[in-house]
C-alpha cells in the first residue's frame, strides 16, 4: 500500500511539473510577442486534435487568460506547479488524512 501511494504522490509531481512546464513555455513564447490567436494557430498546425493538443491549449489558454504578461517563466512555473499541486490534494482530502 505504501508503495502505491509513494507511485500516485510521484504520479501526481510527474503531471504537475509537466503541466507546469508547458505553461512556463508558453509564457516565454508570450512575451516573444506572440497573441493568443497567434498561439492557437501555431498550435493547430503543429499537433493534431487529441488529448496532448487539447492539454496544450488548455494550459496555453490559462497562461494567456489568467497569468500576467510581465511574470517571468520561473516564477510561472512555481505558480502552476503549486496550484497543481494544491488542488490535487483539496480534491483527495479525506478528514485530516490525505489520498493519493
Amino acid at each position: 500500500l505504501a508503495l502505491a501511494v509513494a507511485l500516485s504522490q510521484q504520479q501526481v509531481q510527474d503531471q504537475c511539473v509537466y503541466q507546469a512546464g508547458i505553461a512556463s513555455r508558453v509564457q516565454e513564447i508570450r512575451q516573444q510577442g506572440e497573441t493568443w490567436e497567434q498561439f492557437k494557430i501555431e498550435t493547430d498546425k503543429i499537433y493534431q486534435d487529441d488529448e496532448g493538443y487539447k492539454n496544450l491549449l488548455s494550459i496555453g489558454y490559462l497562461v494567456y487568460d489568467q497569468i500576467p504578461a510581465e511574470m517571468n517563466a520561473d516564477d510561472v512555473f512555481q505558480v502552476i506547479y503549486d496550484s497543481c499541486i494544491a488542488g490535487h490534494y483539496r480534491k483527495h482530502k479525506k478528514g485530516n488524512e490525505y489520498e493519493s
